[in-house]
């Protein structure tokens, strides 16, 4: 075999590896797109990968049983301004990390019931998401607060497309988010000011778990 003809093989076998290459490539991102929860996996691994590092608390509140801790970390000097929720068990110390949270953008994570939890999140001017976690499964489901101020007949109110699909109008803005558990029944309750935030009601909803009720 003549070194021209060698050559020429090189070339084509290189050419060929290439294109393999480029092919598996695109197979396993159309892979990662179709499978959504491998990149949560990969994203809980990051989470637990920051264990054993420098953390500090930026806010912690004890579940309503009693029996687990609620934790927003922040790692300093961290490049991603991203803080961590975490719920740690009090009798085993075992901590279990849920999910970031953007410094800039989400506020701080509240309990509801002793299995979510709850949080906002920056959406517009407009409007504000209001984000719940199952911390046993860490399914996210997204609602959203929108609020119209130019109803002159009406007057400023606020639409709640809640987590479970429905939607609920509410009079007035929406001044602060808690929540309480009364006789095992767990309650979402928003905190209505009108436009020059003087204090309209006090609107609460039962939380079943999968559905939001007036």
């Amino acid at each position: 075999m003549n070194s021209d003809h060698q050559s020429r093989l090189i070339i084509i076998l290189s050419s060929v590896n290439i294109v393999l290459v480029i092919v598996l490539l695109f197979l396993f991102n159309k892979h990662l797109s179709l499978h959504p929860e491998l990149k949560m996996q990969g994203k809980q691994r990051e989470m637990q990968s920051t264990q054993g590092i420098v953390k500090d608390v930026v806010y912690e509140e004890v579940s309503p049983d009693g029996d687990d801790s609620l934790i927003l970390y922040e790692v300093p000097d961290n490049p991603e301004n991203q803080e961590f929720i975490i719920i740690k068990n009090k009798a085993s110390k075992i901590e279990d990390y849920i999910y970031f949270l953007d410094v800039y953008r989400d506020g701080i994570p509240k309990w509801l019931g002793n299995d979510f939890v709850y949080f906002s999140t920056r959406c517009g001017t407009s409007c504000e998401g209001l984000d719940l976690i199952n911390v046993h499964s860490k399914q996210i489901y997204n609602g959203v607060l929108s609020y119209i101020i130019s109803d002159e007949k009406r007057g400023p109110y606020t639409v709640f497309d809640d987590w479970f699909g429905h939607e609920f109008s509410l009079d007035g803005l929406v001044d602060e988010i808690t929540s309480e558990m009364v006789s095992d029944k767990v309650y979402l309750i928003f905190k209505m000011e009108n436009e020059e935030g003087v204090f309209l009601e006090t609107k609460k909803f039962l939380f079943t778990g999968d559905a939001l009720k007036e």
